[in-house]
């Protein structure tokens, strides 16, 4: 996230917002707790994904901040890359979002990838 969080505020935005898109509610807790305790200096928003389907809440978030008056919505979403051979192990939420956000207008995605050692 604190990668994620520098390319965002590199890019010299008007607004910068984290969001957490958790697919497990009991989850959703700890991450707030652990993003207090690292200090991290953009707030965090919280949103539910309802049968672990990341794409709606997604949507609805790039739409809410469109709405707001946004002419162009900056998605800078951090990724884990694998090894090659380690590509089996590990989703790909990072892909289905980029994939949901493609065609959408007004909306630019950034990928931060973090190799996994």
């Amino acid at each position: 996230a604190r990668e994620a969080l520098r390319v965002a505020e590199l890019l010299r935005p008007d607004a910068v917002r984290a969001v957490h898109i958790a697919e497990i509610a009991e989850e959703a807790e700890t991450i707030e707790d652990q993003w207090t305790e690292q200090r991290l200096p953009v707030p965090l928003d919280i949103v539910a994904a309802p049968y672990r389907e990341l794409g709606v809440p997604l949507l609805h978030e790039v739409e809410a901040i469109q709405a707001e008056g946004a002419d162009l919505v900056t998605v800078v979403i951090g990724e884990f890359v694998p090894k090659w051979w380690q590509h089996g192990l590990h989703n790909h939420r990072a892909l289905q979002m980029k994939a949901q956000l493609l065609f959408e207008p007004g909306v630019a995605v950034v990928s931060v990838p973090h190799h996994v050692e």
